[in-house]
C-alpha cells in the first residue's frame, strides 16, 4: 500500500534566558512516501538566515536492507534549541545490511561528507570518508566468528587524518550463574 505523509512546522522561541545566538523562529516541511518496500523522506529545514536538506532512501526485505541518506546542512543552521547534527557538512550515507541466510549477517556502510564547519584549512573544498564492513556467522546458538574492515579518511578536516582497522573476533558465550561472553 501506498501512504503519503507531509508536515510544517513554524516555531518560535522566546525569553531572557535564551542564548544569544539561538534563533527565534524556525520552520520546517517534510514529506514521507512509502510504498511496498520502499519509502522515501526529505526535510528542509529554515531558519530565517540558513537551510538545512536531509532526503533519505530506504529499501527493506527479509534479508536486505539497504539505506542511502543525502544531506547539505548550512555550517551557520541554527534553531531556536541549537545547532542541528552534521552541522556545516555536505554529504552522502549509504548502508547495505544482508543476510543471505540465518546465522550470516553482512554489514556495509560508506560515508563520503565535506565538513564545512571545520574542514582541512590547507584543502578547504577535500570530501571526507569513513567506510566500515563487518560479516558475522553464527556456527551454534553460543559461538560466532566477526570479520571487520574499517577505513577512515578525513584529509579534509581541521585535524587531517587516516587510519585502517582490520579484525577477526571469536566468541563464545555460556551460562555460568549468569550468561558470560568470551572473546
Amino acid at each position: 500500500s501506498e501512504t503519503l505523509d507531509y508536515g510544517f512546522s513554524a516555531i518560535n522561541g522566546w525569553g531572557s534566558d535564551r542564548e544569544d545566538d539561538l534563533k527565534s523562529n524556525t520552520y520546517d516541511a517534510r514529506v514521507k512516501y512509502h510504498a511496498g518496500n520502499f519509502s522515501l523522506k526529505h526535510e528542509t529545514g529554515y531558519d530565517t538566515a540558513a537551510i538545512s536538506n536531509l532526503t533519505t532512501l530506504n529499501y527493506n526485505r527479509a534479508k536486505l536492507n539497504f539505506m542511502t541518506e543525502f544531506r547539505d546542512v548550512d555550517k551557520n543552521y541554527n534553531t531556536i534549541t541549537g545547532a542541528g547534527s552534521n552541522l556545516g557538512e555536505k554529504g552522502f550515507l549509504s548502508t547495505l545490511n544482508f543476510s543471505p541466510i540465518s546465522r550470516l549477517l553482512v554489514s556495509n556502510r560508506l560515508d563520503l561528507y565535506r565538513d564545512r564547519l571545520y574542514p582541512n584549512p590547507d584543502k578547504p573544498g577535500r570530501w571526507n570518508s569513513d567506510y566500515n564492513f563487518s560479516m558475522n556467522y553464527s556456527m551454534d546458538p553460543g559461538i560466532s566468528v566477526n570479520l571487520d574492515y574499517g577505513n577512515q579518511d578525513y584529509l579534509g578536516s581541521v585535524y587531517p587524518h587516516r587510519f585502517k582497522t582490520k579484525g577477526i573476533t571469536l566468541s563464545k558465550s555460556f551460562n555460568f550463574i549468569k550468561n558470560i561472553s568470551l572473546s
